[in-house]
């Protein structure tokens, strides 16, 4: 009986004593763990591999449309000749007008862009007005050449594609956009040089410069070709008129040896 009456005396004072509080678990710093590490290369990964599987898919789409034309484009056969499943297709470009669409606007751009890159890399290299006319010179050559006829064709066609196909219309015009924009900012970065005349619109510019590349499609159809020499030696004189302080007095040496242009002084219209 007294066992039991200690037992139970104990259990009430246990009960009645207060409780020492669970200490709380102290929040950690986020840090860079074992574990986030892994999930950010894995996310980064996963992005190469995207991006790695749509160019696959536009490159397999692009050779597709060169070769065979869109009427001949199946999803099928491009996830076939891309090596990814068909799903991804439908991720990357919601459907067979997307697709399409996206490579066109590749082919469109792909040559331009490479120009314009080239273009970039010449006004950052240089700021001796001379260097910079011949460099821009042999620029120019390059893209009036005879070699790039189908490729001027090809642009032609994929602008007139574009006719009653609103999303179409609405893609590529971003994409023109887009690099008209990065050239008048390689045309402005000159005209600050004083290679390009201050009152020249730089936008305005950018438009002409890729209106002669495209309009030379006209020189490449004529029955009567133009000797290409001279079809340079015109080219260089219309944009002689553009040159600013800098480049005034340059002589310009023609890369197809067809003479030399003085660049005249912006001041001669009347400034």
């Amino acid at each position: 009986m007294r066992r039991t009456n200690a037992t139970a005396a104990a259990k009430t004072a246990r009960s009645e004593s207060p409780r020492r509080a669970r200490p709380r678990a102290v929040a950690r710093p986020p840090g860079p763990t074992r574990r986030g590490r892994s999930g950010n290369a894995l996310a980064a990964s996963e992005e190469r591999d995207a991006s790695s599987a749509r160019k696959a898919i536009l490159d397999a789409t692009v050779e597709a449309l060169e070769h065979k034309g869109e009427s001949t484009i199946r999803i099928s056969e491009i996830a076939r000749k891309a090596g990814v499943a068909v799903g991804l297709i439908y991720y990357h470009f919601t459907d067979r007008e997307g697709l399409v669409s996206a490579a066109q606007i590749e082919r469109m751009l792909r040559t331009p862009v490479d120009d314009v890159n080239l273009l970039d890399a010449t006004v950052r290299l240089t700021d001796d007005p001379g260097q910079f006319a011949s460099m821009i010179a042999r620029i120019l050559c390059t893209a009036i050449s005879a070699d790039r006829a189908a490729q001027r064709l090809d642009r032609v066609a994929i602008l007139g594609a574009s006719k009653g196909r609103p999303a179409f219309t609405a893609s590529l015009g971003r994409a023109i956009s887009a690099q008209t924009d990065r050239l008048a900012e390689i045309v402005a970065a000159s005209r600050d040089r004083g290679m390009v005349d201050p009152a020249v619109d730089v936008r305005a510019f950018a438009i002409l410069v890729q209106a002669m590349s495209i309009g030379l499609v006209i020189a490449d159809l004529d029955e009567k070709p133009t000797d290409r020499r001279r079809l340079l030696d015109v080219f260089l004189r219309s944009l002689v008129g553009f040159a600013g302080p800098a480049a005034s007095k340059v002589v310009v040496k023609s890369p197809l040896g067809q003479g030399r242009r003085k660049v005249a002084p912006a001041t001669r219209r009347g400034r």
